[in-house]
């Protein structure tokens, strides 16, 4: 906003979307007044303005600058509220604060309570409107990736790859309108990565430079262990960045610490090489892995282990209620967790269809006669486990001989019976265990794939996979 465009909306008056104050020494009835306008249409408030509607400006200090950016953080959720300095004609400054209401979030409080607007008086928002706002709120909760980025601005964003992505749109067909190359925030509201005049959390998944201290969740991290359990690091990376810049980072890692068996067929002098993973079922696998996880978790990640008869994928959040495993591997359904990043991947041409990533990825191992990847869930994360075509494991004698004494009477006792749950196993083992050193055998166990376990918590269930001679011994 310039001076002169200012001064014309002072001129109306104060109104349901405009408030004068005299000078920040009246801060906090500006902050209820901004608080009303954010349960309501948004507004302006000017601090400079005399009640004769003559703008009359204020000094402004570092000071000043620190007690209007202390108020607002006493708005709960956190306000999206814009602060502008306009130098005045007769050198002092007039300050606009101007707020742009998310309707996902009203209400709105101030120091604890919630305003409202009527007309051009700001005044306590009755109880019962309050709880009736609040409710609907929670009924309808705002997701994480819709939520406008705190301190961060078109500025702080990628403009190459956006256009490198809005280019990839028009080729693929994808665009809903003409997209203007130029123009980054056009782009970015076709997008749907813009809220109230302020970019999304979605948008600075996408396309941060770099990403700030309070996107932590922003993450990779990468591990290749020597063997078939953790143990021993051959190598290892953690790496911060946006959703394109992670998907590169992991593809590279994982080409690094899988291998390529090379062979030539008769009549044919061309070296045919071919990948410990398919290529297809990796890219898919981490695509689902950024446009599902959990984001609202600061501490979560995607989680890449590499070992050497298996890589597994996992990304923070658990499937939704209403999709099971077994739906996985058929056509279903898609319950996007993250639509709008999931939107861009889909229109950049990285994903093909939705609710079909999962049959992508067993289809692909299907086509290079791959055992069938595995999906579950563990300490809150989906997992894709891909097992690899060039691992020759070790005879079941010699993995059998690696159990301990309680191990081995684990699948005895399973043996004779269907399904088990933890406490029943403990009950018919010879040795008194606590039940973490139970939990950690069965892992173990399941691990080296003689069981697996359905259910979650007292439900749980274990059962045998590989009923061999060797255990009925």
């Amino acid at each position: 906003m310039k001076l002169n465009d200012a001064v014309e909306l002072i001129k109306n008056g104060e109104s349901e979307i405009l408030e004068f104050k005299k000078s920040s020494a009246n801060l906090k009835s500006a902050a209820e007044t901004l608080c009303a306008f954010l349960n309501t249409k948004g507004g302006i408030v000017f601090l400079g303005v005399s009640n004769n509607q003559e703008v009359v400006g204020q000094d402004v200090t570092d000071q000043t600058k620190q007690e209007i950016a202390n108020i607002l953080r006493k708005f709960e959720p956190t306000a999206n509220v814009e602060i502008q300095y306009l130098s005045a004609e007769n050198g002092k400054e007039l300050i606009v604060l101007t707020a742009y209401p998310d309707y996902r979030s009203v209400p709105y409080t101030f120091e604890g309570r919630a305003y409202e607007r009527k007309e051009s008086s700001t005044s306590v928002m009755p109880q019962t409107k309050y709880q009736q706002l609040l409710l609907s709120r929670n009924l309808n909760p705002a997701s994480w990736e819709s939520q406008v980025a705190i301190d961060m601005s078109i500025d702080d964003l990628d403009h190459h790859e956006i256009v490198s992505a809005s280019k990839d749109i028009v080729r693929n067909k994808r665009s809903d309108a003409q997209l203007d190359f130029d123009d980054i925030s056009d782009i970015l509201t076709q997008l749907k990565l813009v809220e109230a005049k302020r970019i999304t959390n979605a948008a600075v998944v996408l396309f941060a430079k770099e990403i700030p201290g309070n996107y932590l969740q922003c993450i990779i991290r990468m591990a290749r262990f020597r063997g078939t359990e953790k143990g021993n690091f051959i190598d290892s990376k953690h790496v911060f960045g946006n959703a394109f810049q992670l998907l590169h980072e992991a593809e590279a890692f994982i080409n690094r610490n899988t291998s390529i068996a090379s062979h030539f067929e008769p009549g044919n002098f061309a070296r045919i090489d071919e990948p410990e993973y398919p290529v297809e079922a990796i890219r898919e696998a981490l695509i689902n892995a950024i446009c599902h996880r959990d984001y609202a978790s600061p501490s979560g990640a995607i989680t890449i282990t590499i070992y050497d008869d298996r890589l597994e994928i996992a990304n923070t959040g658990l499937l939704p209620q209403n999709i099971t495993f077994d739906d996985l591997r058929k056509t279903h359904t898609s319950h996007p967790r993250n639509p709008r990043i999931i939107n861009v991947f889909f229109r950049r041409g990285l994903i093909e269809a939705m609710g079909i990533g999962t049959q992508q990825i067993i289809k692909a191992c299907a086509a290079t006669n791959m055992k069938t990847p595995d999906f579950f869930e563990q300490a809150g994360a989906f997992v894709v486990r891909l097992w690899s075509k060039h691992y020759k494991a070790p005879t079941e004698i010699d993995v059998y001989s690696e159990l301990s004494t309680r191990q081995k009477d684990i699948l005895a006792i399973l043996k004779d019976y269907q399904k088990l749950s933890p406490n029943e196993i403990r009950a018919q083992l010879t040795e008194d265990v606590t039940a973490r050193t139970l939990r950690t055998d069965l892992q173990v166990l399941k691990t080296k794939q003689y069981l697996t376990n359905e259910g979650k918590g007292p439900k749980t269930k274990w059962y045998l996979i590989r009923n061999t001679e060797i255990i009925r011994k």
